[in-house]
């Protein structure tokens, strides 16, 4: 291998660091909660994502991409700012987190790079997946110690090598993420994932690290949008000869949306049948969507259209808890415009991999991440998984 080989690999390897380490910064993250200022941060996700677009390669395609998505922040920005709408400490905030997702898209609009990132993905699921068994296992039987921390407002057990359990009752572990809830989303992500990967060394064996991780964590989220998504594994079996994935993608995408408003709509009927005789986040999650109505009742044409700004939700005084359906909180803040764009995204990422496209549709009902960095790396690494990885690639993992 000559040395121009091996410098690209390392430098290739170094700038999948620099993404993965930048989306730690963000949302839903809380590892680094406490030890760095927010204006530090935000710089240094600003040279992340000009030093990412400018090692990327860049043609017609992405930089008609660059350039009709800087326009549309541009645009709803000064709408923002122009009509006083929203927090401007938001607003900064988003669109920083923005420019990184436009950064790590175009960094990865490279086949090459991608394909070969995608080991990477796996290799750290599986040390996630082992992680968080072992915290769960050593928070419970007092193997590992979790001192109690504050971190994002929450009380939390946390061990810098295992991440933080939820102490409320029982142990959840969260590993580095904000709340157990974002960890069993992306752990559900990640068996969705895994599952089409046929060519990989002990699959079943991974997959089944994958899912016992999952079901530690004890998330709604995790268990719902999971079997969710087994559920469409088994439809695509029954269809597969009358019906390709990308046009069962389209089918799932018109029925969740019309499934959802049907759903907002008879909230307490859903409660009385499914939640009625379980303790679980439903009825705090149900108070939030209800706020969320009351708000949107009184929305306009033009509100419903660009929202009502970045941040609004944070500083309602009508509204104690903030949302935590991603869909009511874009459409509220960026309105339907911004939402559209947004599941237009997901479909077309995710559109090779219905059972994947269906979880994480259902998922952002109960994770507020779909405007992160994180959500971005995870969609792209994700997408087109039914591609075979090549040869080469494969002996990495």
């Amino acid at each position: 291998m000559s040395y121009k080989n091996i410098y690209s690999i390392k430098k290739e390897k170094f700038d999948f660091l620099l993404i993965l380490f930048s989306a730690m910064l963000c949302v839903p993250f809380s590892v680094f909660s406490g030890f760095t200022d927010i204006y530090f941060t935000l710089s240094f996700l600003m040279m992340s994502s000009i030093y990412l677009i400018s090692n990327s390669n860049l043609n017609k395609k992405s930089i008609k991409v660059l350039t009709v998505s800087f326009s549309i922040m541009i645009l709803f920005s000064l709408i923002y700012i122009g009509f006083d709408l929203g927090y401007v400490h938001s607003l900064i905030i988003q669109l920083v987190y923005l420019t990184l997702m436009i950064a790590i898209y175009l960094y990865f609009t490279s086949a090459t790079r991608l394909e070969s990132a995608k080991p990477i993905f796996m290799k750290i699921i599986i040390f996630v997946s082992v992680v968080t068994i072992m915290a769960f296992l050593g928070a419970t039987f007092k193997i590992i110690p979790f001192p109690m921390r504050t971190i994002g407002g929450y009380d939390i057990g946390y061990n810098f090598l295992f991440g933080g359990v939820s102490m409320k009752g029982f142990y959840r572990p969260q590993w580095y993420f904000s709340e157990p809830s974002y960890l069993g989303f992306f752990l559900g992500f990640a068996f969705l994932f895994l599952k089409k990967q046929y060519w990989i060394k002990y699959r079943i064996v991974k997959l089944a690290l994958v899912f016992i991780a999952g079901v530690l964590v004890f998330s709604m989220t995790f268990y719902f949008s999971m079997i969710i998504g087994l559920i469409s594994e088994l439809i695509i079996i029954r269809i597969t000869r009358f019906m390709n994935p990308m046009n069962l993608s389209k089918v799932y995408l018109v029925s969740f949306v019309i499934i959802s408003a049907i759903y907002i709509t008879q909230l307490n009927k859903v409660g009385k049948v499914f939640f009625s005789d379980y303790s679980t986040s439903f009825i705090n999650r149900k108070n939030r969507i209800d706020l969320s109505l009351a708000t949107l009742k009184k929305m306009n044409f033009w509100e419903l259209s660009v929202g009502k700004g970045t941040g609004f939700i944070s500083i309602d005084k009508t509204r104690k808890m903030a949302e935590s359906d991603s869909y009511i909180r874009t459409l509220i803040e960026n309105g339907a415009i911004v939402l559209i764009i947004y599941l237009f995204i997901i479909y077309y990422f995710l559109r090779n991999n219905p059972s994947l496209l269906l979880y994480t549709l259902v998922a952002l009902s109960s994770v507020v991440v779909l405007e992160t960095p994180f959500f971005m790396l995870i969609i792209l690494l994700a997408g087109e998984s039914g591609k075979k990885i090549p040869h080469k690639i494969q002996l990495v993992t």
